[in-house]
């Protein structure tokens, strides 16, 4: 019972602190299940798109997260793991991006402000 209680507890106080109106807990907004187009989204598939980013680039210059960069490299690469063959899937839209594992809006972020600084934008 002291579970439930406290349960109940926690779950008020969480919901007390979200509020919906707020841009860090609200959804992006969404047509036909793609993000709506956001400033530097041009820049930044230019960037993840590009032959010269590599798994170190994005780690270290970029300063993605380890697995963001390493997951974003792969699902470019495809399965050879090679740049400019076949199986390259190059990233077409933010939605893609934002669908690999460990990227969420801190990675966009930083490529956002990374591929605009770099003059990748529009």
């Amino acid at each position: 019972m002291a579970r439930f209680v406290t349960l109940i507890l926690v779950s008020a106080l969480f919901s007390v602190g979200c509020d919906a109106a707020d841009p860090m807990w609200s959804m992006p907004d969404t047509h036909n299940g793609a993000l709506a187009p956001t400033p530097g989204e041009d820049a930044i598939l230019r960037l993840l798109n590009d032959e010269g980013t590599t798994h170190p680039f994005l780690d270290h210059e970029v300063r993605l997260e380890r697995r963001a960069a390493t997951h974003l490299i792969e699902r470019r690469n495809g399965p050879d793991g090679v740049y400019g063959t076949d199986d390259d899937h190059l990233f077409g839209s933010l939605a893609e991006v934002d669908a690999v594992p460990y990227v969420g809006p801190y990675a966009l972020e930083q490529l956002r402000t990374y591929a605009l600084a770099a003059g990748l934008g529009d």
